[in-house]
């Protein structure tokens, strides 16, 4: 297991010592800080004439930032007071959860979460277990290696405190070194087994109510500040190429990458559109939706006279980038496009909802410079995509991107199929009638589709 050994006897004289002046710690020049209301530096206090406490988010004060001051590097704090494992990752819209932190990849992380989880489950609230930590606890680990693969993960265990009894948390913070021993370039920092007891003595130094005042939050930006350093130093090689996480250098020689040649598929459908011989009245494109459409449904595609042009997989950037040969050369009447679930899956990245709108208004104003009539469509609902669950749920990002198709449309009098209003049940996810998984409709979502699309096609 990788995790370093300060005895808790000398855990003060070397924080003090040591902890305000630099350490190996600072090699690394960009933070992510993950945790709750002692991560944020939340401090409990009272307004004005108030007698009920407050809590109060005071991140300049936080043990994150203050290690930033100490190592001369820059960091977020994607922290929030109450904050849980499950709900960490739940969080898709504000700046401190998991939403955000997916399109600010940071160079290194620091976790301290779980605290909120422990008391919720020993209170016996519904889905909070020791498994369900686990489980969230890993996936946070994966979501940070997806967005920045060579991240170093620091994971603070939480530290001995009189209040609680020496061992009553032992199997959560073993759930901790546990992903540290399972994982490439993630580390314990056990405060359990190095940092100080959280006695009254302590307490009384560097606590104020029941969280840490400005001094403990200091205190414990320092003892970090020695603790990660003391973990670079004793594994020299995990941390070589430091300098390099977030860039597109590498330490080693290797063979130059190759992009898998057709990336955006324009040999799909080249012989197809070849034995063309005359203009389809509509070319359907899009996803893998359009794509099971066309192979469920083949006779209504030919007698209607439509060609369906979906690729599974593909995101608007890849469709935009074949819209000329899978539909402008075609020469259709109208092309009906539906897309930009797998741009909300990130198969090919994050991408903001609205370059996601900028993709699809290009398409369109290809189709119009060609003479071809577009059509829009809105995504389909969805309440979960099976093959990225750590992204959490899709709907808010859905429901954006379809408010800005509908308004678009309406301004530009361009017509709209809203699919979405027509198969969605009353949670906002696909109805379970017409779909074959949460993401695809059955050939009886098919048929609503069509009964919906055609009269627009005249």
């Amino acid at each position: 297991m990788k995790k370093t050994a300060i005895t808790a006897a000398l855990a003060l004289l070397i924080t003090f010592c040591a902890g305000a002046q630099g350490t190996m710690t600072s090699i690394i020049r960009s933070w992510g800080f993950i945790g709750d209301s002692l991560s944020s530096g939340e401090m409990e206090c009272y307004a004005p004439g108030q007698e009920k406490v407050s809590y109060v988010d005071m991140y300049e004060y936080s043990w994150g930032q203050q290690l930033c001051r100490l190592t001369g590097s820059e960091g977020w704090n994607f922290s929030n007071g109450g904050q849980t494992a499950q709900g960490w990752l739940s969080d898709l819209k504000s700046e401190r959860g998991w939403g955000y932190a997916q399109s600010h990849p940071k160079q290194a992380y620091i976790i301290a979460l779980g605290a909120n989880d422990f008391r919720r489950c020993t209170r016996g609230d519904e889905g909070y277990t020791l498994e369900s930590y686990r489980s969230a606890m890993g996936r946070i680990v994966k979501g940070l290696k997806s967005v920045q693969p060579k991240a170093r993960i620091f994971i603070l265990t939480r530290p001995r405190d009189t209040r609680l009894g020496d061992y009553s948390y032992d199997k959560w913070n073993d759930v901790v070194r546990d992903l540290a021993s399972a994982n490439k370039y993630v580390y314990v920092v056990d405060m359990f087994r190095d940092a100080p007891v959280y006695d009254e003595a302590f307490r009384e130094k560097y606590f104020m109510n029941g969280h840490m005042s400005a001094a403990g939050y200091l205190w414990t930006s320092m003892y970090l500040n020695v603790a990660i350093g003391k973990i670079i130093e004793d594994n020299p090689q995990d941390f070589r190429d430091m300098a390099l996480v977030g860039t597109s250098w590498s330490a080693t020689p290797g063979k130059v990458p190759q992009l898998g040649g057709d990336w955006a598929k324009f040999g799909r459908y080249a012989s197809d559109n070849a034995a063309v011989k005359a203009s389809p009245k509509a070319v359907l494109f899009g996803d893998s939706i359009t794509q099971g459409w066309a192979s469920s449904d083949p006779a209504w595609f030919k007698e209607h006279n439509f060609l369906g042009r979906g690729i599974s997989g593909q995101t608007t950037s890849e469709m935009l980038v074949r819209f000329r040969a899978d539909v402008i050369d075609l020469h259709p009447k109208y092309v009906v496009i539906l897309a930009g679930i797998n741009d909300i899956a990130q198969n090919n990245g994050y991408i903001s909802v609205e370059n996601v709108f900028g993709n699809i208004v290009s398409m369109v104003e290809l189709a119009k410079a060609a003479k071809i009539k577009p059509v829009l469509c809105t995504v389909l609902p969805a309440g979960e995509i099976g093959w990225r669950p750590l992204l959490g749920d899709p709907r808010p990002q859905i429901a954006r991107l379809n408010a800005m198709l509908k308004e678009y449309a309406k301004s530009s009098r361009i017509p709209l199929v809203d699919y979405h209003s027509a198969m969605r049940d009353n949670a906002d996810a696909l109805d379970l009638k017409y779909q074959k998984d949460a993401v695809h409709p059955s050939l009886d979502g098919y048929k609503v589709m069509e009964s919906l699309v055609l009269p627009v096609l005249k």
